[in-house]
């Protein structure tokens, strides 16, 4: 959220991220482009969201910062 995501409460493994004031699908490719992979659903309703899966700590923090740029 401190990035700019909306973010649906989860009690599973992964989250639903909405990116605020970029589109998500920017945000998707941008993301595999520098080596970090979330899901995107293009034709959906959630369309608008990244699934991104909670890993260790090392990938999260690589996550935050890859973001950080992208952004």
């Amino acid at each position: 959220e401190a990035l700019g995501f909306e973010c649906i409460e989860s009690k599973a493994n992964f989250i639903l991220a909405k990116p605020l004031k970029h589109d998500a699908e920017k945000v998707y490719l941008d993301l595999r482009e520098n080596g970090v992979l979330v899901r995107y659903f293009k034709n959906s309703k959630i369309s608008d969201y990244l699934r991104i899966s909670i890993d260790t700590q090392e990938n999260m923090q690589k996550l935050i910062d890859t973001l950080k740029v992208v952004l």
